[in-house]
């Protein structure tokens, strides 16, 4: 068997490729030039700012586009309507949408442009219904609103962990508030229609209980509850805090909320 001449096999296989890399970019600048001549011809440019992906009956199912209000993904059901979204709002912001069958958004999921997510689900009018929120230092909180969009209940944690709930009327007036202190223990404060304390219950962690009135500027009138040694007790102020009346005489002041 004669020797293999390595040096020309080597030699004629760079031929060949050089070869194929030629015909596959002649080949790759053919179909551009048809792409950017069928845009052309459409009323389109050789840079399309979107692209539409269509079913076998010719409806649009997807479409890619970069507008001055948004760029993403939008994707459409059967009858046309968009159901889904995924893309950026203007500003950059990463944005999810979800529709039902009517085309109404459903769920909205975001992030601010400080990047704190939020989640608002909707109700079939489109009318956000509840939200969820994470704030810059990682405080969550929900809101829930009634069918014009009026905040009725907010949860929320301070910066200690401590869980609050505030409850609001029609008018968006915030109406009771329910929380926990650092030790654990209930506070519950009813307000006017102009966002006043007015009454206030308080259980401490040891168990001993209160009962505020305020007047309509925030100051204590009536405080009934019971003193350190577990006594009851009644006080009665004026508007300035002085003691009007005390039972019994010289009672250990007791927590009021």
């Amino acid at each position: 068997m004669p020797p293999i001449d390595l040096e020309a096999r080597l030699g004629a296989l760079e031929r060949r490729n050089r070869q194929l890399g030629l015909l596959s970019l002649i080949t790759l600048l053919l179909a551009l030039l048809s792409m950017g001549g069928l845009l052309l011809r459409g009323g389109g440019s050789a840079f399309p700012d979107r692209f539409v992906l269509r079913d076998t009956a010719g409806r649009v199912r997807a479409r890619v586009a970069v507008t001055p209000e948004a760029t993403g993904l939008s994707l459409f059901d059967p009858s046309g309507r968009r159901r889904g979204f995924f893309g950026l709002e203007e500003g950059g912001r990463p944005m999810l949408l979800l529709a039902d069958p009517r085309g109404h958004p459903r769920l909205r999921a975001t992030l601010d442009p400080l990047g704190n997510p939020s989640i608002d689900l909707h109700d079939p009018k489109g009318e956000p219904r509840l939200s969820a929120r994470l704030d810059e230092t990682a405080l969550p909180t929900i809101l829930l609103r009634d069918a014009h969009g009026t905040v009725r209940l907010a949860l929320l944690t301070d910066e200690g962990g401590t869980p609050l709930s505030t409850y609001y009327d029609r008018e968006g007036h915030l109406r009771l508030d329910l929380s926990l202190d650092e030790e654990g223990a209930p506070n519950l404060v009813l307000y006017d229609g102009q966002r006043q304390p007015r009454s206030g219950i308080v259980l401490t962690a040891s168990g001993q209980a209160g009962l505020v009135f305020y007047g309509a500027r925030g100051e204590i009138l009536v405080a009934l509850g019971e003193d350190d040694d577990g006594r009851p007790t009644m006080r009665l102020f004026d508007g300035g805090g002085k003691i009007l009346f005390e039972a019994p005489a010289h009672a250990r002041p007791h927590r009021v909320p």
